[in-house]
């Protein structure tokens, strides 16, 4: 089973089970989704908000709305992909767009929205998944981050590459040739080492 339940409605979505599930990038053919991004951090608003999300799942009842939440600390990409800056954010997916909700967090106001509201909100499209590469970046850019001396090296590359673009180039050109003469050296020195050896 792909998710798993918080009080036998809600479900649970992560990096991994997000699009699968909701296909929000890819016609969203599963239905229309209603999102809760928290984090643990978010203490009690967010775990408020679990009780109304799961008696919305029951007034609206006809299994139209699926409704669904995201741990944000767990699930960066996530995060990131929709532009979740603060704890708990609603988004509610339907007609392949997504809806961000501002409205008071009651049922009643919630349900409005989920039913026909949202037509009133901006509808912005939403962002497909990350590739491999966009994964891969953002996982070097939180290292460089989270690391004082690798963010500094970042900076000043950006700064050299910024100011002196002539550096940047003379750097990487004598980069590629010291790499390939130490590759043309390697090279040289086990083949001379193959020759000897079936000589012998």
């Amino acid at each position: 089973m792909l998710f798993c339940n918080i009080a036998a409605e809600v479900i649970v979505l992560t990096d991994k089970t997000f699009e699968h599930q909701t296909q929000a990038s890819t016609g969203q053919t599963t239905g229309k989704w209603l999102v809760m991004f928290s984090a643990p951090w978010c203490g009690r608003t967010c775990a408020e908000m679990i009780p109304t999300l799961e008696q919305l799942e029951k007034s609206v009842g006809d299994g139209s709305v699926l409704v669904a939440t995201v741990n944000t600390l767990e699930n960066l990409e996530l995060a990131d992909r929709f532009g979740i800056l603060s704890q708990p954010t609603l988004v509610f997916f339907a007609d392949r767009k997504m809806y961000k909700y501002r409205g008071l967090k009651t049922l009643e106001a919630i349900q409005q929205f989920v039913e026909g509201g949202y037509k009133d909100a901006v509808a912005l499209p939403v962002p497909a998944p990350p590739s491999f590469l966009d994964v891969t970046k953002r996982k070097i850019e939180r290292l460089f981050d989270e690391n004082k001396e690798l963010r500094f090296l970042r900076e000043d590359f950006q700064h050299i590459v910024a100011v002196r673009k002539n550096a940047a180039v003379i750097l990487m050109i004598l980069g590629a040739i010291l790499g390939m003469f130490i590759t043309c050296t390697l090279s040289c020195l086990f083949s001379s080492k193959k020759g000897k050896v079936k000589q012998s």
